[in-house]
């Protein structure tokens, strides 16, 4: 299992150094013809100093993705959706949100189908008069559904309190969204960008629970390329 982690990490100056760790427990099927399944929860943090829309807002860079080159275009790509969505960006030593995003593979627990031997067995019943019924059945293989772990590529977007980060290095969350699809390790390039706009649906929203949308492919042009 690859974790998704993400660090805010030289946000104030080079002693601010503070690493998040994070996990997914959702996943979604996946679907054919240009369309992606794709399993969302998202939502706003307990008592948040201030409604999310009135925040500026810093994307900080995720020093802890081994894609460096990858990270960098989902940052851009983030603030540009940010600022089409209205909000505002600004520096990281006055802004008041830091905006950070985590992606890669994750093992999920899922049902999965696995192939089931069952021997020749008799089944004695009775009728309702009480006869013996008898009734013989040859072996066979049949389909059972078990607890699994399921290969998944999973993002998660937060926006965190960045003023009481900067005064006291506690991290407060304020709104996190949590997305994930079915997907091998080297599938995360191409699953980026449904997972990312999936989050992006609901910045500063509330999901109601976890729920299942469907991508396509044209929303996720001028993302980045899913071949």
């Amino acid at each position: 299992m690859i974790l998704v982690d993400a660090v805010l990490e030289g946000v104030v100056d080079h002693r601010c150094n503070l690493v998040i760790a994070l996990g997914v427990s959702v996943f979604a099927a996946c679907a054919s013809g240009g369309v992606r399944q794709v399993s969302i929860r998202a939502g706003d943090a307990a008592d948040p100093a201030q409604p999310l829309a009135t925040m500026s807002m810093y994307v900080v860079p995720n020093t802890r993705m081994t894609d460096t080159l990858l990270e960098a275009r989902v940052r851009a790509h983030l603030e540009e959706a940010l600022l089409a969505k209205g909000y505002k960006l600004g520096p990281p030593e006055s802004a008041d949100a830091y905006v950070l995003a985590s992606f890669g593979a994750v093992d999920e627990m899922g049902k999965s189908d696995i192939a089931a031997f069952y021997p020749p067995m008799t089944k004695t019943t009775r009728t309702a008069g009480g006869a013996v019924i008898r009734r013989t059945y040859a072996e066979h293989v049949g389909h059972e559904k078990v607890d699994a772990p399921i290969n998944s590529v999973a993002v998660i977007l937060s926006a965190s309190d960045a003023k009481l980060f900067r005064e006291t290095g506690t991290v407060r969350t304020i709104w996190q969204g949590e997305a994930s699809t079915p997907g091998k390790p080297e599938l995360v390039k191409r699953m980026v960008p449904y997972l990312l706009v999936s989050t992006l649906k609901y910045f500063g929203k509330n999901s109601d629970g976890a729920q299942s949308i469907e991508i396509k492919d044209r929303e996720i042009k001028g993302w980045l390329t899913t071949k």
